[in-house]
């Protein structure tokens, strides 16, 4: 008898501490924060349990990320492509010094305000990859050319004029046999000055004739002439030399006392 009722009781506690499990807050922790929907909310994830093989593939989107969270470490090498860029977004501060090439440039893509003065040496050129074109005029000097760089392929025909030329720079050797005719050579123009008539002087003055070169014409040279009208012996010269700033030639003799005659001088001249 005592045996049916210990057994009684047992079945009947035990039922009754069912009900009370039931419902008790344990059912909350197990339906999440929303009972009756089935979601497990925040408050139900101890915090740094989910982990990568829990998450969907797909399933976060931009709008899961917090702003500013993600850092290099939390990308993927080559996971970054150019249509994850914004347009205009990255600067100098964004890019690896030396880490762009050719490669990495469009064409003309790199215009003359972006390339710093100075920045630019020959090692950067391509061979012939500079015409005539890219050069401003005037803007080669003398000491960025080379020593026996320029030959005859880079001047153009008639290019080079007698101002380009140092003096006494051209000899026989640098001039090809039968190429000098006559109009490469220099045809001074022959100015005859007005004749002086030199008369018979018992105090033997001085008298003196001159040639001129027009305007803009350099004088080469002249000399003088005498025109005898009666019988001489030897005429003395006192000068034959150029006069004034060497645009005119002059001649000067002593009058004799016997005789009368003419004396004319001559002046060679070039234009420059």
């Amino acid at each position: 008898m005592t045996h049916r009722i210990s057994s009684y009781l047992r079945q009947q506690h035990t039922g009754l501490l069912a009900v009370f499990i039931a419902l008790s807050g344990t059912a909350y922790a197990v339906d999440g924060p929303n009972p009756g929907t089935n979601a497990v909310g925040s408050e139900d994830i101890i915090n740094g349990e989910v982990k990568a093989a829990d998450i969907g593939g797909g399933v976060v989107t931009g709008a899961k990320v917090l702003d500013d969270s993600l850092g290099n470490v939390d990308l993927k090498s080559g996971s970054v492509r150019t249509s994850e860029v914004a347009n205009g977004s990255l600067t100098g501060g964004d890019i690896l010094p030396e880490s762009l090439t050719n490669a990495n440039l469009g064409t003309d893509s790199v215009q003359a305000d972006e390339i710093r003065y100075w920045s630019i040496g020959s090692e950067e050129l391509a061979l012939s990859s500079v015409g005539d074109a890219h050069l401003k005029t005037d803007s080669v000097r003398p000491d960025e050319i080379q020593a026996d760089a320029v030959g005859s392929s880079e001047i153009a025909p008639d290019a080079v004029g007698g101002l380009e030329l140092a003096p006494n720079a051209v000899g026989s050797s640098e001039i090809a046999d039968n190429t000098v005719g006559s109009n490469e050579l220099i045809h001074p123009l022959v100015v005859e000055g007005p004749t002086v008539r030199v008369g018979p002087d018992a105090n033997f003055r001085t008298d003196t004739a001159y040639a001129s070169c027009p305007a803009g014409y350099q004088l080469l040279g002249g000399g003088g002439v005498r025109d005898k009208r009666t019988q001489l012996g030897i005429t003395t010269v006192l000068e034959d030399r150029p006069v004034g700033d060497s645009w005119a030639w002059g001649i000067s003799v002593p009058a004799d006392s016997n005789e009368t005659y003419t004396i004319q001088a001559y002046a060679l001249c070039l234009l420059p």
